[in-house]
């Protein structure tokens, strides 16, 4: 079933330049909209997947199933209803936090229901990532661990898809989905396509050193180790719109 659009109600604003993501966001950015104040739902967040893990050259990704993929709702996006690409992997952060860079951060790429794919919906303005940030610890998030055990099998194996079961949403999202940064701009990888609408959450997932070395361990396309894969972050427009929603103290991370 097709959701409407929200995204033209917005568009009666002025259009702000097109922001180039990774960005930097901090703790003085301007509060969210009332009109984008909006929990988040993950309709079949626990639901465990069978999905595909692939070393693409550059980063690890986990495909999903669009049959089986949760559905995202809410979170004041411009569509109603959103399902699960992929989840993409970068080491270190993509984004900053108070010009301060992390270890890892996990992109969670969705796009509309209306669309037949995540292309289609970044041509059309259709598309959503959720990021989520990693910081060192003396434990490693169960999702990450889990994933640490594939690596052996696709370090080598450059776009060549691994069967990867079972995982689940739940797994890689912070239990606190209420505190974010939101903006609109574009994917952090070649070519670039604009229209991306970032949710970068506060909360962050654990981490170790050790574990963190292992993602260094897979190798690109002409035999040489991808020590890190991160993009730079890139300078904001003057009328940039970059909003921060705070609700409250959230729970713990996993």
């Amino acid at each position: 079933m097709k959701t409407p659009c929200r995204c033209k109600e917005r568009s009666k604003k002025s259009a702000p330049e097109p922001i180039f993501s990774p960005i930097d966001l901090n703790d003085e950015m301007e509060n969210i909209p009332e009109e984008m104040k909006e929990p988040f739902a993950f309709v079949g967040r626990e639901k465990m997947l069978c999905t595909e893990i692939m070393n693409d050259g550059n980063q690890i990704t986990i495909r999903f199933c669009p049959k089986q993929s949760p559905v995202v709702i809410g979170g004041g996006l411009s569509h109603k209803e959103y399902i699960i690409d992929r989840i993409d992997f970068h080491w270190a952060s993509a984004h900053t936090i108070n010009r301060e860079r992390f270890p890892l951060e996990t992109h969670i790429l969705m796009y509309c229901t209306e669309y037949s794919g995540i292309d289609e919906a970044l041509l059309k303005e259709g598309a959503a990532a959720l990021s989520i940030m990693h910081d060192f610890a003396d434990r490693t998030s169960p999702s990450i661990s889990k994933l640490l055990t594939f690596i052996p099998h696709i370090s080598k194996a450059v776009n060549k898809p691994v069967p990867y079961c079972v995982i689940s949403l739940d797994d890689y999202l912070p239990n606190d989905t209420k505190n974010y940064w939101r903006y609109t701009g574009s994917t952090t990888d070649e070519p670039v396509k604009h229209g991306l609408e970032w949710t970068v959450f506060e909360e962050m997932l654990p981490l170790t050193r050790i574990d963190l070395g292992t993602f260094t361990n897979i190798f690109n396309e002409v035999g040489n180790l991808v020590v890190s894969n991160y993009k730079g972050v890139q300078p904001l427009p003057q009328n940039a719109q970059v909003y921060k929603n705070s609700y409250c103290c959230g729970p713990s991370s996993k």
